[in-house]
């Protein structure tokens, strides 16, 4: 009696998982009014949406529940390392944010509370080191942008709506400092360098 009650909770279990749980090729679904459908189906969308390259290698998985994303988007480049993973709920960026080079070494890390910058952002050179750093004030924009560029690419970092909170520092590819300035509630109280 015991281990056929265990037995149907676990069935039941699996197929609630399983309805809930799709897997789709990004072909097939369709997007109205911002949320995402299967082709033939008017309920959004809830499952992993994938789409691959022409050699069949991954280039995206994406996570959906009632048609926006939430949970984990992931992108690969084409030699299958990653370009970037997102983390998304109810249709927003929300959670960690990372974006690494093709080499596999991190290129930035940062965190989005409901599509707004928050906490500590950090950007690496290439070869790993230090690019800049800078903390936003929890979810307080000001309609400020800043762009900060890095490297020998000239790779650009925009940051929108957005107020600077505790230090920024940013680093030349050697190593040295270039910029260190503290803020507080977005203004700037005292240049470090």
């Amino acid at each position: 009696m015991k281990a056929s009650l265990i037995i149907t909770s676990l069935l039941c279990l699996l197929l609630a998982g399983c309805a809930t749980g799709k897997k789709v090729n990004f072909a097939s679904t369709v997007e109205r009014g911002g949320v995402v459908y299967t082709v033939h189906d008017m309920q959004p969308f809830t499952g992993v949406v994938t789409n691959c390259y022409l050699d069949g290698k991954k280039k995206a998985s994406v996570e959906y529940r009632n048609g926006l994303k939430d949970g984990r988007t992931i992108e690969w480049r084409e030699n299958g390392s990653r370009r970037e993973m997102s983390s998304w709920r109810e249709g927003m960026r929300d959670g960690e944010q990372l974006h690494w080079y093709e080499n596999q070494g991190k290129l930035f890390r940062g965190w989005m509370t409901k599509d707004k910058w928050v906490g500590e952002c950090t950007g690496w050179y290439p070869d790993e080191r230090p690019a800049f750093q800078v903390c936003f004030q929890d979810g307080q924009g000001t309609g400020k942008t800043i762009v900060i560029k890095w490297n020998k690419d000239n790779l650009i970092r925009k940051f929108t709506d957005v107020r600077v909170d505790g230090e920024w520092i940013e680093w030349d590819s050697s190593g040295r400092i270039t910029r260190r300035e503290k803020y507080l509630n977005g203004k700037l109280v005292e240049k470090l360098n």
